[in-house]
């Protein structure tokens, strides 16, 4: 959702703005794991709330966010068990980690909208075909297996060179490795941005999907299953 507005421009660069897949709306679920080891239950999103404190928490969203987590200023607006119950499970779930640390001005924050585009969408043949597409915009030149060796900063410009012996050179520089990768790269240049990337550590990440025929599954339909006290 941050890159929204970006992704809208390159897709209009690309004139691919016939192949948008709306996504079909569903509600959000939540799941709510059993204390007694059982599998536990899919819920409404408001099951378990205050809808009292959800309303009072309402006017209260004005407030500056800055300095305080997402856990401060949404226990203090919603209350304690609404928090617990539903924004922290909610809002965890959209950046995929504890969102209770998390500066509250940097989560959810408005960004411009282009109404002529759902929003929320996929495309025919996935994201990965805007990229296909991209590479093919006049002025973008793309090298395919050429590794990055060296990073330098020389007179306003910084000079890329690679493992095939090839050097480039621009104004700016974007950064689009891992963080380790990265951090070597620019060691030399930013000793201290680098050692900030060092500490992130690669994690993996397992997915499993499954399908099935839609007459095979017994429960309502639903957009997203975000789980309560679970990963």
């Amino acid at each position: 959702y941050r890159s929204y507005a970006t992704m809208i421009e390159i897709i209009n660069n690309v004139n691919k703005k016939s192949d948008i897949l709306p996504q079909t709306k569903k509600p959000y679920k939540m799941w709510i794991p059993s204390m007694q080891g059982d599998s536990g239950k899919v819920s409404s999103l408001f099951s378990d709330v205050s809808f009292f404190n959800l309303l009072t928490g309402a006017f209260k969203m004005g407030k500056p966010k800055h300095g305080k987590t997402v856990e401060e200023f949404y226990k203090g607006a919603f209350g304690e068990k609404n928090y617990k119950n539903l924004i922290h499970p909610a809002t965890s779930a959209v950046i995929c980690q504890d969102s209770g640390p998390v500066a509250a001005d940097l989560l959810l924050k408005r960004r411009p909208k282009d109404k002529s585009y759902p929003r929320s969408f996929s495309m025919r043949g996935g994201l990965s075909a805007i990229v296909a597409a991209s590479m093919f915009i006049p002025n973008i030149d793309v090298k395919l297996s050429a590794e990055a060796v060296s990073v330098g900063h020389e007179n306003s410009l910084y000079t890329v060179k690679t493992s095939s012996g090839d050097t480039y050179q621009a104004r700016k520089l974007v950064m689009a490795a891992s963080a380790p990768e990265t951090a070597a790269l620019i060691d030399g240049l930013y000793p201290e941005i680098a050692a900030i990337l060092k500490k992130l550590p690669i994690k993996k990440s397992y997915a499993v999907a499954f399908s099935t025929l839609k007459e095979n599954t017994l429960r309502e339909e639903f957009g997203y299953l975000i789980g309560r006290d679970s990963d």
